[in-house]
């Protein structure tokens, strides 16, 4: 059950056997199991409530549980389940570096969401499943359900899920990195974050995407900057971030890279528009480019092409009218996904009535308006349009859709 490789993985399934099942009085718990260096256990108990005609109902209690111990009770916690030879080769000191929950505080939090299952024995089976979603914290560190069965369905050998007196239960659990715990992002990942300013997480996202865009990256590198002013130049400051992120092992400023747009502190603080922004961004990085040994790498990544076509309906006339982009805005009020913002993108509208297409020679004309994509670059950029104006208000409206 204990395994010592990869405890700061996001994510595992792991099991607990219950032997002597019908005979259990007392909750029970299971070794641990890892997951972003926390000890996360399965805890099995008997419960008994009553229903609304007053009866005595028994049920199994399933939860999962996640417990942050003290340091001097994490080594002592580590001491009772490594096995001596994995201790004798890590040692007291070296457990202590790689668990990184030495911290006593009480203000840890976990967020995780994770699937509670009940196996069955029975060769074609289906285990009975349940699912959780919790922020995990010092004063509610376990989650789950009081009544995840009642205890006559379970012991019905039919069901299948007791053979023998004994039940297996099974965990997969899936969490975010933890919070008010030591964590070396660098160490156990390979990789830093961005320190926010006060409202650059949209910048941070953006920032963060044109890094894992390899060919920018390397591009950014390539840029000439022996000359630029360090205060002004958004190329040089880029190539720091950027130098920073793969080579640091601290999550990594952002200061110089705005104030070399020209802002104050106070516009840190602000929320700008995510996609103004990153075609401002990359105007200035095509421009530095020009001229070098990596000019052309912008549009040779991000920039697509459209046509935009009014077709008439009762005579054979076409106007169409090739565009680039850079980014797809796309709406996602009332979409399900992104096929349907797409489907919405490419909707033709209709030209008639008073607003029939002036199709020249040919006088008003019945017509078809709409898009058609040529072609996509390698990297697409999808605008969602999770903001719009509410006239009635006079503000803009976030959509907080699935």
């Amino acid at each position: 059950m204990f395994c010592l490789a990869d405890e700061s993985r996001s994510e595992t399934t792991f099991s607990f056997t219950v032997n002597s099942f019908s005979k259990l009085k007392e909750s029970v718990l299971s070794p641990p199991c890892f997951v972003r260096n926390l000890p996360w256990k399965i805890m099995v108990m008997p419960r008994t409530s009553q229903t609304q005609d007053r009866q005595t109902q028994r049920s199994l209690g399933f939860f999962l549980q996640v417990h942050l111990p003290s340091s001097d009770s994490l080594l002592a916690y580590f001491f009772d389940w490594v096995p001596k030879l994995c201790r004798n080769a890590l040692g007291r000191r070296g457990y202590k570096e790689k668990c990184n929950g030495e911290s006593e505080s009480s203000s840890w939090s976990c967020y995780a969401v994770a699937e509670l299952r009940l196996l069955n024995h029975k060769e074609d089976g289906e285990p009975f499943c349940r699912k959780i979603q919790h922020l995990f914290y010092s004063k509610e560190n376990d989650w789950g359900f009081s009544h995840f069965m009642s205890w006559q369905d379970v012991l019905e050998p039919d069901k299948g899920y007791i053979k023998d007196d004994t039940i297996t239960l099974e965990v997969h659990v899936v969490a975010d990195a933890p919070h008010g715990v030591s964590w070396d992002s660098k160490k156990h990942t390979g990789f830093v974050g961005l320190k926010n300013q006060g409202a650059t997480c949209y910048m941070n996202s953006l920032l963060q995407t044109l890094y894992f865009t390899n060919q920018l990256r390397k591009a950014v590198y390539k840029m000439p900057t022996e000359s630029d002013d360090s205060s002004k130049s958004v190329a040089l400051a880029l190539q720091r971030v950027f130098h920073e992120l793969q080579f640091c092992d601290k999550p990594v400023g952002t200061k110089k890279l705005t104030k070399s747009f020209g802002w104050e502190t106070l516009d840190s603080f602000m929320q700008h528009d995510v996609q103004e922004f990153l075609r401002v961004l990359l105007d200035k990085l095509e421009s530095k480019m020009k001229g070098t040994c990596v000019e052309g790498t912008v549009p040779k990544l991000f920039e697509g092409k459209m046509v935009s076509f009014i077709k008439c309906k009762t005579i054979d006339y076409t106007s169409t009218r090739v565009e680039t982009f850079y980014d797809i805005q796309l709406n996602v009020k009332g979409k399900k996904n992104i096929d349907e913002s797409f489907h919405d993108y490419i909707t033709t509208e209709m030209l008639d009535g008073d607003n029939k297409y002036d199709a020249g020679e040919h006088g008003l004309q019945d017509a078809e308006k709409g898009v058609i994509f040529a072609s996509f670059p390698p990297v697409l950029h999808l605008h969602l349009m999770r903001f719009q104006y509410d006239p009635i208000t006079d503000c803009s409206v976030k959509f907080n859709d699935r």
